[in-house]
């Protein structure tokens, strides 16, 4: 019984030991479909913002928040700059002592972000206090 299964199977089955045989078979061949979709190559909303020029340029110092024109984004970084102040206080991460004759303390600088929310819109100014040393400087 299974021998004759097998020889069914060999004869409706267009593979044979030696490779393909393609002679009597079509090759389909597909052409690209067009898109009925009219929002094909447009960028989804949330992406939209990236590109937005719109968008505050981001002081690189505190000076640059001080001669900064737009007074609303003024204000919010220098409140953000008072929180951060704030927070570094309560958290006691720093003292404030004279330094030893001779030596140099650490410097530190302001960074500032506006924060976006998934629209575009600022949600809110972040404000932070970096700390570096001059460790390839030789002091006198």
């Amino acid at each position: 019984m299974e021998e004759r299964e097998i020889n069914e199977i060999t004869e409706v089955n267009p593979c044979k030991d030696d490779g393909y045989d393609l002679s009597n078979s079509q090759i389909q061949t597909s052409q690209h479909r067009s898109s009925e979709r009219k929002t094909e190559g447009i960028p989804p909303e949330r992406f939209v913002f990236f590109a937005n020029p719109e968008r505050i340029k981001e002081p690189k110092s505190w000076n640059d928040v001080l001669k900064m024109e737009n007074p609303y984004e003024k204000q919010k970084l220098m409140e953000s700059t008072t929180e951060e102040m704030k927070s570094l206080q309560k958290n006691e991460t720093w003292k404030l002592v004279t330094p030893p004759s001779g030596k140099k303390f650490i410097g530190c600088r302001w960074t500032f972000k506006a924060k976006y929310d998934s629209k575009g819109n600022i949600e809110r100014y972040v404000a932070a206090s970096r700390t570096f040393t001059f460790s390839s400087l030789t002091l006198p």
